[in-house]
């Protein structure tokens, strides 16, 4: 009986972390899943945050875009995030770092094509490896992370798009979203009504 109730314990844990910090579990693994044909260094540039997995860090975030800079040719860049609190209208930044790395394979692994997206937490740093799962260069890019755990799977998405998007582009990014499994009704839209 106490086993039980410790392994409820872990599971509820498991599943009030991973939600804080952007990521969301649910039931089964993580799919297999082919990186899109996007030149790395492709990826610079300044990106409208179209749509994530909602996260109680940034649930009051809104005119998010990320501007990611090559610091080494298809090895390292830095990221900074910029937007403003949708309630105090208050703007914020945070930076770090992406650094690309690995070969066709399971997104659940660190053998596949990824970014491996690192940002300073507190005292220590959060990384997750993103796979990019579609985009055209320089006009939207669709990030995913998965990793097996106890019970299931923690998936974490970002769209991201320049001001060159069009619906098709969307409708092209939510299609490789949900071809991975992951239900569009739980991203956050993040860049609707914001000027520029």
């Amino acid at each position: 009986m106490m086993g039980g109730k410790r392994v409820a314990i872990a599971f509820i844990l498991v599943l009030l972390i991973t939600q804080s910090y952007g990521q969301k579990f649910s039931f089964g693994s993580c799919p297999t899943v082919t990186s899109a044909a996007v030149m790395i260094d492709m990826i610079e540039g300044t990106w409208r945050e179209y749509a994530r997995t909602p996260s109680v860090h940034t649930h009051n975030w809104q005119c998010v875009v990320y501007t990611i800079t090559l610091v080494t040719t298809q090895v390292y860049f830095s990221l900074s995030v910029t937007g403003q609190n949708k309630i105090t209208q208050q703007s914020f930044t945070v930076t770090g770092s992406i650094t690309p790395g690995g070969t066709v394979a399971d997104a659940s692994t660190s053998g596949g094509t990824f970014l491996t997206i690192q940002f300073p937490s507190y005292y220590s740093s959060k990384s997750a490896n993103y796979y990019i799962l579609d985009g055209t260069d320089g006009v939207f890019l669709v990030l995913y992370s998965c990793e097996n755990v106890f019970l299931g799977k923690i998936e974490s998405v970002i769209i991201l798009t320049s001001n060159t998007a069009t619906p098709a582009n969307i409708q092209t990014a939510l299609t490789a979203v949900a071809n991975v499994g992951y239900p569009l009704h739980a991203l956050r839209r993040g860049y609707q009504g914001c000027i520029g």
